[in-house]
């Protein structure tokens, strides 16, 4: 009886020191409530703005790709390093809106180079051209970072077309978008910044951005500057970079989305020199939306691809760098 007396003594102890620890951090720190008083304020706080974001679909988790969130308000960064664990491509990347090219075409696969690692491959048919056609894939993505608010975005992946891959003419990959998924054609409407190939790999930037408003010189190099396609698109540093075949690119664009002092920069496998750079653009709108993960060939006929290819996509990243 007398040990338990004992201890029930020490057990109201040391709950009097606790006590007196808590008055004194809620003293200096300014608060006059009970620490459980604040602790359910604060829950019912984050459950506000909780419910008042938009829920993002879930994917499948795994120790390499992003865990289900519901809140983006403030993140900053997302990455995803490949697709192991993964049913979807779309789904892993947060995909909201398939606009063209079934959904046939996109399949997880084994790296074709490295091994290991799952990677997410795109189909082009024989004969396929265009976002709508027997090849490719055109979807909209929004990876859970803080998009509203963001001014200047870093978005980078690795790409890799397979060896012997005939680039023919032209064709598109991803890159980001700002304003509606649908109709983004017209550069008073909205903006994106996709990358191309040209014939034998030839890199570039293809920017829906009206021309007419962008400062001078901007495409006083014609070899540099081409508004090949009317008001869909300009075609800028063209030859700037090459895409390479049998080997994994890394490559990433820097974009500062504003109706003034706009940015817009191409860094290649890592070099912290751009190969393209250009500033004080002029953007349709301010801010981003997300990902505009385009990939086909371009053209008008069947001729456009010329056999059955593949290209391969991993280690996707988004950084808010404003």
């Amino acid at each position: 009886m007398k040990t338990l007396i004992i201890l029930l003594n020490l057990v109201f102890f040391f709950n009097a020191i606790d006590a007196r620890k808590s008055e004194k951090w809620l003293k200096k720190h300014g608060e006059s409530q009970p620490l459980t008083t604040i602790f359910d304020a604060n829950e019912r706080n984050l459950q506000k703005k909780l419910k008042k974001n938009k829920k993002i679909k879930k994917v499948k988790s795994s120790d390499k790709v992003q865990e289900y969130t519901t809140s983006k308000i403030g993140v900053k960064s997302w990455s995803l390093l490949n697709f192991n664990g993964v049913d979807d491509a779309y789904e892993a990347l947060y995909g909201q809106h398939q606009t063209g090219s079934d959904s046939k075409w996109r399949s997880i696969v084994d790296d074709p180079l490295e091994g290991g690692d799952k990677v997410m491959m795109v189909e082009y048919g024989a004969g396929s051209y265009g976002s709508k056609s027997n090849g490719g894939q055109t979807f909209y993505a929004q990876p859970p970072i803080d998009w509203e608010n963001a001014k200047k975005v870093k978005f980078c992946y690795e790409i890799m077309f397979e060896k012997d891959f005939d680039f023919k003419n032209a064709g598109k990959v991803p890159g980001l978008w700002g304003g509606p998924a649908e109709n983004c054609k017209l550069p008073d409407t909205c903006w994106s910044a996709r990358f191309m190939w040209r014939h034998d790999g030839a890199g570039e930037i293809y920017p829906t951005i009206d021309l007419n408003k962008q400062p001078e010189g901007f495409c006083a190099n014609p070899k540099q500057c081409l508004n090949g396609s009317g008001d869909q698109g300009i075609s800028v540093g063209r030859g700037s970079f090459t895409f390479a075949t049998g080997s994994w690119l890394p490559i990433c664009q820097v974009i500062r989305a504003t109706t003034t002092k706009g940015e817009m920069k191409v860094y290649i496998n890592g070099d912290a020199n751009p190969v393209i750079n250009w500033e004080n653009l002029v953007y349709a709108q301010s801010g981003f939306t997300g990902i505009q993960f385009g990939t086909f060939f371009g053209g008008g006929s069947d001729d456009a691809s010329p056999k059955q290819q593949h290209s391969y996509f991993k280690n996707f990243s988004l950084e808010i760098l404003e």
